[in-house]
């Protein structure tokens, strides 16, 4: 179901029907029916969104970890999803190639989203991934991966205010 917008008194003669008390609850039970289909799971998705103010570091090694708090359920229907993870600065401190952040949907990791491709960067990092999941409950995470042998990966955040970094953040929506 589609949400009509309220008429207003600037509407009126345009639509030969006044605003009244009759339209007034007519709209609000439109309303009011467009927001129980989208809490059912119709035809929206409650986004799933989380930030993080603390900076997240992973030394070396080939292990796939998440990034400490990033992770959000959400419900979705059938329709596609983006998963978007954002962070300010992102770096290693060796060069190198295999570096990086994926997400889990339901404890599966899926490919490499966002990579670095040499150290000392200090880059903002935004990572994207369109995925189609069964209807239902999932929960999704951003991992970091760092595959330099002897660098570390550090994925940095702050409150956002000056001088801080602003908050990284895992978002999920509607594609």
């Amino acid at each position: 179901m589609t949400w009509t917008p309220p008429f207003t008194w600037q509407d009126y003669p345009s639509t030969a029907s006044p605003l009244s008390a009759a339209n007034l609850i007519a709209q609000l039970a439109s309303l009011a029916s467009y927001a129980d289909t989208v809490s059912a799971g119709g035809t929206e998705l409650a986004n799933g969104y989380v930030q993080g103010t603390s900076s997240f570091s992973l030394a070396n090694t080939t292990v796939v970890t998440d990034i400490t708090g990033m992770s959000v359920t959400v419900t979705t229907t059938t329709s596609p999803i983006i998963v978007e993870f954002f962070a300010p600065s992102v770096s290693t401190n060796v060069g190198g190639f295999g570096s990086g952040v994926l997400f889990n949907v339901d404890g599966t990791d899926k490919g490499p989203a966002a990579a670095l491709v040499s150290g000392s960067q200090f880059v903002p990092m935004i990572a994207k991934q369109r995925l189609s999941l069964s209807a239902g409950s999932h929960t999704i995470k951003a991992r970091a991966a760092n595959n330099v042998n002897t660098g570390t990966l550090t994925i940095a955040a702050g409150n956002g205010t000056y001088p801080n970094n602003v908050p990284m953040y895992l978002r999920v929506c509607r594609a």
